[in-house]
């Protein structure tokens, strides 16, 4: 039967160690990218070859074909999304009442208030507490060119 290790029992790695795990995982995790990115473009590209084949030979909303254990099948349809503005102007031309005003900061002038003093200090703890900080975390790796390439 397993039983649990506790953390005492579990050995952290020296600094080195971690080191050189990271240093080895990067050359295999860009060479992997740029094999999906490779793979996303060629895919990409079969994709909208087989749309054109297949509009083309009128295959559209047929239920699909099967090929060598594949099946395929293109369904276009209409999708449509107002254009706003068009619709505020049309609303106030003809006095449809359904145009509202929305509320917001002009951050512009809050930060001339906060550079200027004229905001009392518990208001700016007030406003302190408004703010609402998200960590994003963006890994970028990329072949190093030499001098020949």
């Amino acid at each position: 039967m397993a039983r649990a290790r506790k953390a005492e029992e579990v050995k952290k790695p020296s600094e080195d160690q971690t080191m050189d795990h990271l240093f080895s995982l990067i050359p295999v995790y860009g060479d992997k990218n740029a094999q999906c990115n490779a793979l996303k473009k060629e895919v990409s590209d079969l994709n909208n070859r087989i749309k054109l084949d297949m509009i083309q030979l009128n295959y559209l909303n047929d239920g699909g074909h099967v090929v060598d254990g594949w099946k395929c099948s293109l369904t276009i349809s209409d999708v449509s999304t107002m254009n706003e503005d068009q619709l505020i102007e049309v609303a106030k031309k003809n006095n449809i009442n359904i145009v509202r005003t929305k509320e917001c900061i002009d951050f512009d002038a809050l930060e001339s208030l906060i550079y200027e003093g004229k905001i009392p200090q518990d208001v700016l703890l007030e406003i302190e507490a408004c703010k609402e900080v998200t960590w994003r975390e963006t890994l970028r790796v990329t072949k190093v060119k030499t001098e020949g390439e």
